[in-house]
């Protein structure tokens, strides 16, 4: 058995067909194809349809004093045309930025975080953003998947892993007994209301929630 802790392959970088080749080939790196040099660059966007275009068109309008991020495929909203998002570190990290941020007076702080990620380590993150009473809005995105690792439902959806039918995590309760001040859910198509709500709380004391709810389009097409 060879691999990275026995020190035969680099511990360095993944596992993959080029690394397994050099090792068995005695060689110290695999040969790579030739690729055509001076090819235009294409950066990951955000998909044409997504949510997620007029969720940070309204924020950005907002202008918020920062805006901390999370993992999921709504990251690519740090990238241009958007530009929307500050930071990102793990998963659940967002949120517990935005409460440090917000704990030293700064004003206008923003957490983004995506459905399945706030399932998975946002949750504890906004109780301590409440037990903390700092004044900061948290926004999940809910897009009825988890679209990052390929479109599993979530806990909202009412399905497992396995297609059948499970009991439904209702998103909005579970925000309001974590002790959110208030929780409004919104389909992000009506920019302007977007604006103005995100607005409304951010000159609010306490910590608010946003649900910006509206299905990914793949799972729309797969529907």
């Amino acid at each position: 058995i060879k691999g990275k802790l026995s020190g035969d392959i680099s511990r360095e970088g993944e596992i993959g067909p080029d690394a397994v080749e050099a090792y068995l080939s005695g060689k110290k790196s695999a040969k790579k194809p030739a690729v055509e040099q001076n090819l235009p660059a294409r950066p990951p966007a955000l998909c044409a349809g997504c949510q997620y275009r007029e969720l940070y068109t309204a924020l950005n309008a907002a202008k918020p004093s920062i805006v901390t991020g999370d993992i999921g495929c709504y990251t690519l909203g740090a990238s241009p045309p958007f530009r929307a998002l500050d930071t990102c570190l793990c998963m659940g990290a967002g949120v517990s930025q935005a409460t440090g941020i917000a704990s030293q007076g700064v004003k206008r702080v923003a957490a983004v975080i995506g459905d399945s990620t706030f399932i998975h380590s946002g949750i504890t993150a906004l109780i301590n953003a409440v037990y903390n009473k700092v004044n900061m809005l948290l926004i999940i995105l809910d897009n009825s998947s988890t679209a990052m690792t390929g479109h599993q439902p979530t806990p909202m959806t009412g399905v497992n892993a396995k297609g059948g039918p499970t009991d439904r995590i209702n998103l909005e309760e579970l925000c309001r007994s974590c002790g959110a001040k208030s929780v409004e859910v919104l389909n992000p198509a009506g920019v302007e209301n977007t604006t103005r709500l995100i607005n409304g709380k951010f000159e609010s004391e306490g910590v608010h929630v946003i649900i910006s709810r509206r299905p990914c389009i793949f799972v729309k097409k797969k529907s």
